[in-house]
């Protein structure tokens, strides 16, 4: 194991890799079997740098200084039997002669000098980058990623390491493709297949090459692109690649890398490729391994598969890929291909190792065809219904920021509710670097539009008074010091100004004064939250952009979530309003002429799912029975009952406990947050909040008990199963896993039930031969769009 230099505990303990770092390779090394006294450890520098950095131009001497005794010293290595080197961090990577970063090519396996290198992280980038808790653990995926390069190097030095072969074919004629083609017919073969493109939008890309593989070595190249854009086929020619091409895509298994980019390009270019061809999909296997790890295909090689990084010929070009070296393109593409092959087999051991092999053939595999009749399909679209909701929006902001001028008595055309140093000074008086511009007034032409400016600072400054400043508060800091005025800020001052106000009712003098100041403040906050969201609705819902068939295609991920729930980008539909002035949103996307949209939703699915799992007769009852859970709450949690006039905000205020502080298992201080946000009118202290919070548990004793083992069991092992056998291996601070393994019980639950009932949806659909079919998936939602 090859490191950079000494620190402060190595310097002392004239010895490598001591102190937390050392704990941590320690530890990592007896998890992978090996003790440390059974390695060697060694620097490329042996004295410690000045302020522990080699980026330097004495560090530089150093490193030149000490290579003679590192060679040495390696030399005696390789004679007592040392046959792998672990180069750990980007300087030891550097030293031993290999290029690229080490975030790119690590667990690749590089030949020089006569020992097999393999790059790694320095322990201690582990440990800083990966929630370190002081005990010798690392949380992150940089660790997942570390033990899987220490039992690559284990396997190299007891197993050896042959080199990948390659045997590509980069110039193909038409006899070349048409004996490949024949032979997998023949022998059944899977195929890896991979594309290169000129775009990611396939209605105006140009498919440039589609490169097959075999096995983990054999693979053939199809171009129908040449340099420059010229037709690599003679018409003809082309004629019969797309006969032969089609027929393999029809009678083979197939093996993707994210088969919802390559199907729909090589469909649209003519090629026919059926759902039932598409065997894996490699991403699609890793999200279910290793759900919070990376899922590119540099990464999933560098732990699953044998080629060294390849990636950073086709990243790094400086042109367009049709004036690129074709050939080396053309070898790129290839390596995609085969990779997949080198990955497969010991992914799939994983998935039935892990008892993840029913999730996989029952959910996984059958759910693509779902999700590519989604993405393919796309949603009408009503641009005009976007542009009245854009003005409708406008005016309500325009409304608010009225509203908010005369309850903060301030000025019209002064402050800019969106500046967060506007907002700072009329919050707490906190003066802004800019007024320190308003001297040079007098020398600024009037009229100009650089005296105007100062001129509205010179207001600001002069007319715009706080309504009231809470002595001592600190607030949540930004990374300069200042006040926080985001939503997280403002609701800690929510919090305070609640806790000042208790305070003050409780003291026997009259602070009747102090108190309307407050109340004020607290209304003008509430308002402040009603301007923002609209603002919110406004910037997130009034951009999109129909494709060629004036629908829109947003992509569908089935890989996006830790929990198997889909989730969307390019728009993101997923997050459509359902209510209050957002829910306009919603009328963008109708039928298309001649059909309808049907929507199919769980009712209460989470409430349900937590009764059950929990096993809480309590919240079953509520269910089975048809009663509602957050009136329940509302009633336990607030004392409140449909005749108060604070039934409707106490019951909003219970729909966030029970979604965020049961399902999702916040914490008090960030529930009690979000109920302030919500229900603000409760004027609810965090005191009598934590009151209302145990009375709910004392009336749920089953609940906490199923709460308390899930953190019992998670703290131990950081492992969580749910009951259809969908796994979650939790890499983050200890400090947050409990709460992402109730969300994640309940949330993967949920996942399960709807995207399996989206598969037996669909098989219906299709035996029937209905042409109905599914354009979205919202939560716990199915959208369909039917004659």
């Amino acid at each position: 194991f090859l490191n950079e230099a000494p620190g402060s505990s190595e310097e002392l303990a004239l010895e490598p890799l001591v102190g937390p770092s050392g704990r941590f390779f320690n530890k990592s090394l007896y998890e992978v079997g090996l003790a440390r006294h059974r390695v060697w450890v060694g620097n490329v520098v042996n004295c410690r740098p000045a302020n522990n950095d080699l980026d330097t131009l004495e560090g530089t001497e150093a490193i030149g200084c000490c290579a003679a005794g590192l060679r040495e010293e390696l030399a005696i290595a390789r004679k007592s039997g040392v046959k792998v080197i672990v180069a750990q961090g980007q300087t030891a990577i550097t030293v031993l002669g290999i290029e690229g970063n080490v975030n790119k090519i690590r667990g690749s396996v590089y030949e020089k000098n006569g020992f097999f290198i393999i790059p790694t992280f320095h322990p201690d980038f582990i440990i800083r980058n990966g929630g370190y808790n002081g005990s010798g653990k690392s949380s992150a995926s940089s660790a997942v990623a570390y033990l899987s390069d220490l039992r690559k190097a284990i396997d190299i030095s007891t197993n050896g390491w042959t080199p990948v072969k390659e045997v590509f074919s980069i110039k193909p004629s038409l006899k070349d493709v048409e004996d490949f083609v024949h032979r997998a017919i023949a022998l059944k073969s899977l195929i890896a297949v991979d594309t290169e493109t000129t775009g990611l939008d396939r209605n105006y890309g140009k498919l440039v090459v589609i490169g097959l593989a075999s096995s983990p070595t054999d693979a053939i190249s199809v171009p129908l692109l040449d340099l420059h854009g010229v037709s690599y086929w003679e018409f003809f020619e082309r004629e019969k690649i797309n006969v032969l091409l089609n027929r393999l895509f029809q009678e083979c298994g197939l093996l993707f890398q994210n088969c919802f980019f390559d199907v729909p390009y090589l469909r649209v270019n003519g090629f026919s490729v059926p759902y039932s061809s598409i065997h894996h999909d490699t991403m699609l296997i890793h999200s279910i391994i290793c759900p919070e790890e990376p899922h590119n295909l540099g990464y999933i090689v560098s732990r699953f598969g044998a080629t060294p990084y390849w990636k950073e010929v086709f990243i790094n070009r400086k042109v367009s890929i049709l004036e690129m070296d074709q050939l080396e393109m053309r070898t790129y593409n290839l390596r995609d291909c085969v990779v997949l092959h080198q990955v497969l087999t010991p992914m799939l051991d994983e998935v039935f190792k892990l008892g993840l092999g029913p999730l996989y053939q029952d959910e996984i595999k059958p759910l693509i065809e779902c999700v590519m009749e989604m993405h393919l399909k796309g949603v009408a679209f009503a641009p005009n219904q976007m542009s009245k909701f854009k003005l409708a929006m406008q005016e309500l902001i325009l409304h608010s920021e009225k509203e908010l001028f005369q309850l903060g008595n301030i000025p019209e055309n002064t402050i800019n509710l969106d500046s967060d140093d506007d907002l700072r000074w009329f919050l707490f008086g906190q003066e802004p670097k800019k007024f320190s511009k308003i001297s040079e007034l007098t020398v600024k032409k009037p009229g100009s539009k650089i005296y105007t400016e100062l001129l509205r600072l010179k207001q600001i400054k002069d007319q715009v008074k706080p309504i009231y400043i809470l002595s001592g508060f600190r607030g949540i800091r930004t990374d300069g010091g200042k006040i926080g005025v985001g939503k997280d800020g403002l609701q800690s001052l929510q919090i305070a100004l609640q806790n000042r106000l208790e305070l003050c009712d409780e003291m026997k003098t009259d602070h009747s004064i102090e108190e309307g100041k407050i109340q004020l403040l607290l209304t003008w906050l509430a308002k402040y939250n009603e301007y923002s969201s609209y603002s919110k609705l406004s910037t997130s819902f009034t951009s999109y952009r129909p494709s060629i068939d004036d629908r829109i295609h947003p992509s569908w991920l089935m890989h996006g979530t830790v929990t198997g729930r889909l989730s969307c980008k390019d728009p993101n539909l997923m997050q459509l309003p359902k209510r209050g002035p957002g829910k306009s949103v919603r009328k963008f996307f109708p039928a298309s002429p001649g059909h309808k949209l049907i929507s199919a939703d769980f009712e209460n699915a989470e409430v349900a799912l937590l009764g059950y799992e929990a096993q809480d007769p309590v919240i079953i009852d509520i269910y089975e029975s048809g009663k509602n859970i957050h009136d329940e709450n509302t009633r336990i949690l607030f004392g409140l009952g449909p005749d108060d006039p604070l039934w409707l905000i106490g019951r909003a205020a219970a729909k966030v406990f029970q979604f965020g502080g049961l399902s999702y298992g916040g914490s008090d201080r960030e529930i009690y947050r979000k109920i302030l946000v919500a229900a603000p009118e409760l004027n609810l202290t965090f005191s009598r909040f934590v009151e209302a919070k145990e009375s709910w548990m004392s009336a749920h004793p089953q609940y906490v008990l199923w709460r308390d083992k899930v953190k019992s069991d998670v703290l131990a092992t950081r492992k969580i199963y749910n009951a259809f056998g969908r796994l979650r291996i939790f890499l983050g601070p200890e400090k947050d896993i409990v709460k992402e393994a109730m969300n994640f019980k309940i949330q993967s639950l949920g996942a399960n039930l709807i995207n399996r009932s989206m598969i037996k949806l669909q098989k219906r659909l299709r035996d029937a031969k209905m042409t109905s079919g599914f354009i979205m998936q919202i939560h716990d939602q199915l959208v369909l769009e039917v004659p």
